[in-house]
């Protein structure tokens, strides 16, 4: 099992800062604190195992909120979905380009050569039953 990824949302000289665990650099800077929860809340939602540490103004903790890749899961199964679609749809714009590139000679010829096909899966099922 992976390890559980921490953010501290700690206070700046310029506002409020996220860092990632022990880092000497802040991953992102925000004036206020609501933007640097959402901004620590959408980092942790990236990990599968992730938790947000809140401190207060003077440095204490305050509380913490634990992420367990719920939201990375879904967004896993979201792109594969949309991926998936995409194929679809590519593979049905191509399908009827080259229908509409077939002319009706080409349409004909192919009618034919199926009910051909069937004619002679006629006929073998026709000998087969009177064996």
């Amino acid at each position: 099992m992976p390890r559980r990824v921490i953010y501290h949302v700690m206070p700046a000289p310029d506002g409020w800062q996220v860092r990632r665990g022990r880092a000497g650099r802040a991953s992102a800077v925000h004036t206020s604190k609501p933007a640097a929860l959402r901004t620590a809340g959408r980092l942790a939602k990236a990990h599968p195992h992730a938790q947000v540490i809140i401190h207060n103004a003077d440095g204490t903790i305050a509380g913490d909120r634990t992420y367990d890749g719920q939201a990375l899961r879904k967004k896993r199964r979201q792109r594969k979905r949309v991926k998936k679609m995409l194929r679809t749809k590519a593979r049905n714009v191509a399908k009827r380009r080259s229908a509409g590139r077939r002319g009706a000679a080409t349409r004909k010829r192919r009618q034919r050569r199926v009910a051909v096909a069937r004619s002679r899966a006629a006929k073998r099922g026709a000998a087969r039953r009177r064996r």
